[in-house]
């Protein structure tokens, strides 16, 4: 899982980084470019659900296979009601903020259930300092109006840390 983690937060750097070129090479008609501004939440969000996926094998290996059933009532409990209740007052941003706090409550969840039921010594100092410095690197990225020199620096600096805290593997 830490070297998912470390794939997916190196992802989530450099699309953010590189946002405004994406926009531009992927979507032509700018109409839909106010939309983009979901796309940093969707990306965590996505990371959240991978994180749950790896997490998830606890339920395999001990054939309890309906706490994954229980914990997809969850996430899907939060995601409608906080989408009636949110959508209508603000609209397509409280989805993608709905997304990720449905996949963060699943994934935190499995976590918990799992070091109950078939702990696995994950290193979560290293994976959430992994995910802590994604994201902090993100809001830099997204705070530099497209200033795509810091943003190189940002994705060579998140680069450098991974291959420093990584070395010796």
């Amino acid at each position: 899982m830490k070297y998912f983690v470390i794939a997916g937060s190196l992802m989530l750097v450099f699309i953010i980084a590189y946002l405004d070129i994406f926009k531009a090479w992927l979507v032509k008609d700018s109409s839909y470019w106010e939309a983009m501004q979901i796309v940093p939440i969707v990306l965590l969000a996505n990371l959240c659900l991978g994180i749950y996926f790896n997490l998830g094998i606890w339920y395999k290996l001990t054939d309890k296979t309906r706490y994954g059933m229980y914990l997809s009532i969850i996430g899907a409990i939060v995601t409608i009601s906080f989408n009636l209740i949110l959508i209508p007052k603000f609209g397509f941003m409280a989805a993608a903020w709905v997304t990720l706090a449905a996949y963060g409550t699943m994934m935190v969840l499995s976590y918990l259930l799992g070091q109950k039921h078939y702990p696995v010594p994950y290193n979560l100092k290293q994976i959430l300092g992994y995910l802590s410095i994604a994201i902090v690197l993100s809001l830099v990225a997204l705070s530099t109006d497209a200033n795509y020199y810091i943003n190189t620096i940002l994705v060579l600096v998140f680069l450098g840390l991974i291959a420093l805290f990584e070395k010796k593997k």
